[in-house]
């Protein structure tokens, strides 16, 4: 019986041992190393080359399995995508159950803001570093929206803005939690197109942005000027 990579004939211990399963059939250690590079080498050769359905890179996967996607990374970004795809809260219905139900319990957010409830605790600081350097801003600020902007657009009769400068007609909205609703969103865009329309320029910060980096977005609001 001879080595199955060199074909060198095996000693007695080894035809032993290949009997008992115990090696592969390999003459030594420097056999079985070459052995196993020719045997990847070759999975290497039969291997299929494919390209990611996320990022285009082009990988190699053996034949047997169905893989498109080069990496984990670009299967996160899959499921992310199908898992928002399927969201159930993208049906108006689901949301609309959603917002009944909610206000069956009387829920409410810990903390509200909002037109009518004064200024928030990140408004006045954002505020109050904000006239430091330039007095002209007023918080609470209320803008007529005109009557054919209401007409045509459907907009309320005025807006009222979180912080203002009606003499370089810069708008800072303050936005909380309840910003990320859809609804809200879509009310807000409108909310920006009227102002836009009317020649006003519009900041928007979130209550963490404020938190975290006050000094910085006092100083964006700054370079509008």
């Amino acid at each position: 019986m001879n080595c199955l990579f060199c074909n060198k004939e095996l000693t007695d211990n080894q035809k032993y041992e290949f009997l008992r399963g115990k090696t592969k059939g390999l003459c030594s250690r420097k056999c079985g190393q070459l052995n196993h590079k020719y045997k990847s080498y070759n999975n290497f050769l039969q291997q299929t080359k494919r390209t990611c359905i996320v990022c285009n890179t082009i990988f190699y996967y053996p034949p047997y399995r169905k893989q498109n996607i080069c990496s984990s990374k670009c299967n996160g970004k899959v499921s992310s995508l199908r898992m928002k795809n399927k969201n159930p809260m993208n049906d108006i219905n689901t949301r609309l159950k959603v917002s009944e139900t909610l206000k069956k319990m009387n829920h409410k957010p810990l903390i509200q803001g909002g037109n009518g409830r004064g200024a928030t605790l990140e408004q006045l600081k954002l505020y109050n570093e904000i006239i430091k350097n330039d007095n002209s801003f007023t918080m609470e600020y209320i803008l007529k929206t005109g009557v054919n902007n209401i007409k045509k657009y459907n907009c309320p009769t005025h807006y009222k803005i979180d912080i203002a400068s009606a003499i370089h007609k810069i708008a800072i909205e303050v936005d909380g939690s309840s910003h990320k609703s859809i609804k809200v969103k879509e009310c807000d865009k409108k909310k920006e197109m009227i102002l836009s329309l009317s020649g006003w320029k519009i900041l928007r910060f979130t209550n963490y942005q404020i938190q975290k980096e006050l000094m910085n977005c006092a100083q964006t609001v700054m370079y509008m000027i």
